[in-house]
């Protein structure tokens, strides 16, 4: 958000939802929508991290590993 961005998070959504497979779909779904991902320290440990990692390769999205090297999004 400091960088002038509208970051989509799934971790999130709220809680309730039937499966953990309706997470993910939300969690693509956001991630079609948007131009690239961030991956988070700890991706290596979830599942869902690394299912949206190989979407945004299979779909190039720009991918990002950490906030630091988030550019600024200029008007």
């Amino acid at each position: 958000r400091s960088k002038g961005h509208v970051p989509l998070n799934p971790a999130e959504l709220p809680d309730g939802l039937r499966k953990y497979e309706d997470y993910i779909q939300i969690g693509i779904q956001e991630l079609d929508v948007s131009e690239g991902i961030v991956m988070l320290p700890g991706r290596k440990k979830s599942n869902g991290a690394k299912m949206e990692l190989l979407y945004a390769l299979c779909h190039r999205k720009t991918i990002f590993f950490g906030t630091m090297n988030v550019p600024f999004n200029l008007p």
